[in-house]
């Protein structure tokens, strides 16, 4: 039925509502950036949260759920676990190993259609140090983990944005003690601690401060028997400065190609723009799966260190890590590299076997077809024009037999004459398999020609004894 829109007297109107269904077109995104840092000590048991990962999808349902895991290689143990639900990660192993371990979280979404997942990477960096010599001294005194304290968060977050954490550990009741942020800026801070559980947000928009740097004294009590007091420095990182560039990863991977077969030549530069002032440092964060072919230089120079086989492996998907430095200031990024291997014509088109053997029977007529023991296939690792060959027959009767290469059989074809096994009963053929590059090889074909009942037989010659009977001959 036709709608119609008027103005007159008498015309009514109905609403419509039009609902837009949910499309799983988010990827994940952590907060408040996609770089963590934790710090712990070797004395952490076994089951001990030492830090939450946040990650949002704006998509509904299940496009919008979101659950965590830890990327690792099978062969490598790693002493830490993450809740799939909550993103808290936790200790697995006990007690940890001093110094920094790098984990790779990923958040990922549940759609119902598993093929349209989308995901997103998060690196963590986790500090453990050893207990100190003071805090046995002390007989496990409280103290704090890690300090003091030194965080940084980009200028251009927003209200809310978690800023680090303050820890302490060897509390009796960890539920009496308060947490709180000293300072003595009279225009206020845009920070604020969280009284329970020790986490500094931002609370007030950073642009309407022009300090960068800003120092407090972090305190931790039960307002009787426990007074602790650290350093806590927050640093502001100019929405325009280098650092906030790190902090924004692009959805499509930087991509460079490379030759295969080649060693120590240069597979691309990262290009960032680097003040005077600047410093940036790059690191490959992969296995030695990665690192033990491919390096990157301080300046984000990557480079072969042995030659890759593109036949072995012909992608490389790196992550690499950029540490910014500006003066105090000190910061990370992460970006992800895809390095594609060339084809070189470095293999020989090969047979499946070196040998073949097929029968025909005499007689036949052109277009017969051989009947091989094995269809005769041909493999060249290589891609593209490298990969393309010719297969050719050689040798006696060559002229005779046609190969058909898409299928791998061999059919007689001749205008002179059929096949006569009185005369050839056998041939010994070369195939020879060569691409373009003038590689090659060859496999063996013999074909046996099969007797048909064609020749009469002829009488060369009857002998008579002289005084014998003969009543009959037989010729054979």
């Amino acid at each position: 039925m036709r709608s119609m829109v008027t103005n007159e007297i008498g015309a009514s109107s109905v609403n419509v509502e039009i609902t837009l269904l949910d499309a799983n077109d988010n990827n994940p995104t952590f907060i408040p950036n996609n770089l963590f840092n934790f710090m712990t000590t070797t004395d952490v048991r076994k089951g001990d949260s030492i830090g939450k990962l946040h990650a949002l999808d704006p998509d509904l349902e299940g496009n919008g759920k979101i659950m965590y895991s830890i990327q690792k290689a099978t062969n490598v143990s790693v002493p830490f676990d993450v809740d799939p639900k909550t993103g808290s990660l936790y200790v697995q192993q006990s007690p940890l190993v001093p110094g920094r371990h790098l984990l790779f979280v990923e958040a990922f979404d549940q759609p119902h259609n598993p093929s349209e997942r989308r995901s997103s990477l998060a690196v963590v960096s986790v500090d453990v140090k050893a207990q100190s010599s003071s805090a046995n001294i002390n007989n496990g005194l409280p103290d704090f983990i890690g300090a003091p304290y030194e965080f940084w968060v980009g200028g251009n977050v927003g209200i809310g944005t978690s800023v680090g954490q303050i820890r302490v550990v060897n509390i009796p009741d960890p539920k009496s003690i308060t947490y709180d942020l000293l300072h003595g800026y009279p225009e206020g801070v845009p920070f604020a601690v969280e009284e329970k559980s020790g986490t500094i947000s931002v609370v007030d928009e950073l642009s309407k401060f022009s300090r960068e740097d800003f120092d407090f004294e972090g305190v931790v009590t039960d307002d009787k028997d426990i007074y602790l007091i650290t350093n806590v420095t927050v640093h502001i990182v100019d929405p325009q400065d280098e650092k906030t560039i790190l902090m924004k990863t692009s959805s499509t991977p930087i991509e460079f190609h490379v030759k295969e077969n080649l060693p120590n030549v240069l597979i691309g530069k990262l290009g960032f723009k680097n003040s005077s002032k600047t410093t940036l440092k790059f690191s490959i964060a992969n296995q030695k799966d990665v690192t033990d072919h491919i390096s990157i230089t301080s300046d984000g120079t990557l480079f072969t260190i042995k030659a890759l086989d593109r036949e072995v492996r012909d992608i490389y998907r790196l992550t690499v890590i950029a540490e910014f430095s500006k003066g105090q200031v000190i910061g990370t990024g992460i970006y992800q590299v895809t390095v594609f291997v060339d084809d070189e014509n470095d293999n020989n088109p090969m047979f499946e076997r070196s040998y073949y053997e097929g029968s025909i029977t005499e007689n036949c007529i052109s277009g017969t077809e051989v009947d091989l023991n094995y269809l005769i296939h041909v493999n060249d690792k290589d891609i593209g024009d490298n990969g393309l060959y010719t297969i050719t027959l050689s040798g006696n009767g060559s002229d005779i037999f046609r190969f058909d290469k898409n299928e791998g059989k061999v059919y007689f074809s001749s205008n002179e004459g059929p096949l006569d096994r009185e005369n050839s009963p056998v041939f010994n053929l070369i195939l020879v398999a060569e691409d373009k590059g003038g590689l090659r090889s060859e496999a063996k074909l013999v074909i046996n020609v099969d007797d048909e009942n064609d020749n009469t037989p002829n009488i060369n010659q009857v002998l008579f004894i002289r005084g014998t009977r003969c009543s009959s001959v037989r010729v054979r």
